[in-house]
């Protein structure tokens, strides 16, 4: 049997290293597009989420409401409001042209709302959470549902 000699070894090893390297880099690079505080962080400042929400769901589907997750800093939600009839979702009355919510569990384990000023989370569940609520344009209900993931890195 024939024995790699130590220069075959030294270039295998080099090559392993920065296969690993390029790896690490670029599985840092996609995970901070999805989960910002997660990836490559150069300085102070951006974004510094470190869980996020996924599978945002209004039904039934409305014309007058749009809703966007804004992950930046932990998951919050952000709703267009061009309604002409008043919207409230769960007890909370959202504001005409813009505001911005996040959902969370009370003590009892109900799901209640929040409006939130900046784009700051305040809820990080130890599990992912199946969360949903109600809401209403004036008669008409609606309902909102997503999951709020776990932190998804240190």
């Amino acid at each position: 049997m024939v024995r790699p000699s130590r220069k075959m070894v030294k270039v295998v090893i080099i090559a392993f290293v920065i296969l690993l390297v390029l790896f690490l880099l670029v599985r840092g690079f996609i995970l901070g597009l999805m989960v910002p505080g997660c990836g490559l962080n150069f300085g102070y400042g951006g974004c510094s989420g470190k869980a996020m929400i996924k599978d945002l769901k209004i039904e039934p589907e409305t014309s007058c409401l749009t809703l966007r997750i804004n992950n930046c800093n932990g998951g919050i939600i952000e709703i267009e409001n061009s309604c002409e009839e008043s919207v409230n979702v769960g007890d909370v009355k959202i504001r005409e042209r813009y505001d911005a919510i996040e959902l969370s569990r009370d003590t009892n384990n109900s799901v209640k709302v929040s409006t939130s000023d900046g784009n700051y989370a305040q809820y990080y569940p130890e599990e992912d959470d199946l969360l949903n609520i109600e809401g209403s344009i004036g008669e008409k209900k609606f309902t909102i549902s997503y999951t709020k993931t776990k932190l998804l890195c240190n």
